[in-house]
């Protein structure tokens, strides 16, 4: 939530490279931004990653965070990225994009949203929902077992939505809002 509203008027609040593929897809960013985006978000994760290894002075148990998935198959850990990463980027557009979002208050809402969605999936992939999330520990910690089912799911579930939005939007949003 507070990563959303400190970037608010840096970036547009685009902290996760997902989020910047569906704005790319319906317009609401151009591309060169959005690929900009997307190259300081991964840029970004794999700075915070080297931070994180250079303060724990390499005393850090673990893979710095790395996703991996837990007592699930692969099929099913794409798909509850897919799911829960369409589920954050609808949140976001409804709070955010929409004529009718909360304006101000939308941070709000996409923080709960990743709070709910990281209740719900820790327990079977780690929870990325964010390429970023994912790059900068694989990256550092060079641990990159199951790594595209976090760059795969995630695009899959932005791209749902993108598609989706776009033709809601086409069909008229003041008409199905009423």
């Amino acid at each position: 939530m507070i990563a959303v509203a400190w970037t608010a008027n840096i970036s547009g609040e685009h902290i996760n490279p997902a989020v910047s593929l569906a704005m790319i897809v319906t317009k609401n960013i151009g591309v060169a931004l959005g690929v900009a985006n997307m190259v300081a978000q991964l840029a970004g994760a794999a700075v915070g990653s080297l931070l994180l290894k250079l303060v724990t002075n390499n005393n850090l148990e673990g893979n710095l965070g790395a996703h991996g998935l837990r007592d699930v198959s692969t099929g099913e850990g794409l798909l509850l990225e897919t799911i829960l990463t369409a589920f954050l980027v609808l949140v976001i557009y409804n709070v955010d994009v929409s004529n009718k979002g909360w304006g101000t208050n939308a941070p709000i809402a996409i923080g709960l949203a990743v709070m709910l969605i990281h209740f719900v999936a820790v327990p079977f992939t780690g929870v990325s929902v964010n390429p970023a999330r994912s790059f900068g520990p694989a990256l550092i910690a060079n641990e990159w077992s199951d790594f595209w089912i976090y760059i795969v799911g995630p695009g899959n579930g932005a791209l749902a939505v993108a598609v989706g939005w776009t033709f809601w939007k086409d069909l008229g949003e003041d008409s199905l809002e009423d």
